[in-house]
């Protein structure tokens, strides 16, 4: 997936980089489910993921600007990136997700993030909840759970 290297980077600062771009990718595939990522989903991903619940960069102010206009950028990317499926795009993305810690507050804070694109853009999709499924299962969680 060529758009990873520049959301890693939109990221860097923010706190956990993997687990933050695992959270990014998740929520990503979970978005573009129903073929589009909307202005909404992009502002809920910016919300969760500069939160200071969930590693907000701490530096100064036009740095925390800039980063939020990148991650934007990259997140866009990746989700067009996704809904083409160029390179192996899909399957790339459930590597990053594969990849994350054995820790179950980890694994679960993806899933979190995942579920928060599915209402996002207010509209509750059956192709969104198979992402979510797909993403359980790539962290080796049981979807029913969740």
């Amino acid at each position: 997936m060529n758009a990873l290297p520049k959301l890693r980077a939109a990221l860097h600062g923010l706190g956990d980089e993997e687990l933050l771009t695992a959270r990014a990718v998740a929520f990503a595939i979970v978005a573009v489910a129903d073929g589009n990522l909307t202005d909404a989903e992009v502002r809920r991903a910016q919300e969760l993921l500069h939160s200071p619940d969930e590693g907000s960069y701490r530096g100064a102010p036009e740095r925390a600007a800039r980063t939020v206009a990148d991650f934007e950028t990259a997140l866009r990317n990746v989700a067009a990136e996704l809904v083409q499926n160029e390179d192996g795009a899909h399957e790339a993305a459930l590597e990053v997700l594969r990849a994350v810690s054995s820790n179950l507050a980890e694994r679960e804070s993806v899933v979190r993030t995942a579920q928060a694109a599915i209402v996002a853009d207010g509209k509750l999709n059956e192709r969104e909840e198979l992402a979510l499924g797909t993403i359980c299962k790539a962290l080796g969680l049981e979807s029913s759970k969740y």
